[in-house]
């Protein structure tokens, strides 16, 4: 019976130290888009760009025409996506229902108002993107940056 216990006395104390994990992991802190520093070759001047009340920048590069986007349109967007120090994420084209809660709110908000043909620099702070959370070569508490172009609107 002394071994059973003995054991059992032994269980919680493994639990503990399972949980306890590698003591030398940092903390994740989140991107701060006025502090970053941004890759030179992004060309990212935010005296330049609008702040939206949710923090996400945005820059028309290119001009559209017809009727802005609005929720509830389906939006076809090539983007490419970029990390501040450069890198590219992800890039390609897709169609989504705007508003719909398919993309990140960052990017959602971004194409808002964006018309056929319009070409967008768009900035996401992580509070509008993933937040702490890794995603893929995503890390955590990372500002995502999208060059992005409205394709077509329906």
């Amino acid at each position: 019976m002394s071994r059973s216990l003995t054991a059992l006395a032994a269980v919680p104390l493994l639990v503990l130290v399972a949980a306890c994990g590698d003591s030398s992991t940092e903390p994740i802190v989140p991107q701060v888009i006025e502090e970053v520093t941004f890759d030179p070759a992004l060309e990212i001047d935010l005296s330049q760009m609008t702040k939206l009340s949710s923090g996400v920048y945005i820059q028309t590069l290119d001009e559209g025409s017809g009727d802005g986007a609005a929720a509830g349109a389906t939006v076809d967007v090539a983007y490419v996506g970029f990390l501040t120090t450069g890198v590219v994420f992800d890039a390609g084209a897709f169609d989504f229902v705007l508003g719909g809660g398919r993309v990140i709110p960052g990017f959602d908000e971004g194409v808002t108002g964006m018309k056929v043909g319009e070409r967008r620099l768009v900035i996401v702070p992580p509070g509008q993107a993933y937040g702490l959370s890794p995603r893929g070569n995503i890390p955590g508490g990372s500002i995502l940056i999208f060059d992005l172009e409205v394709r077509s609107i329906s």
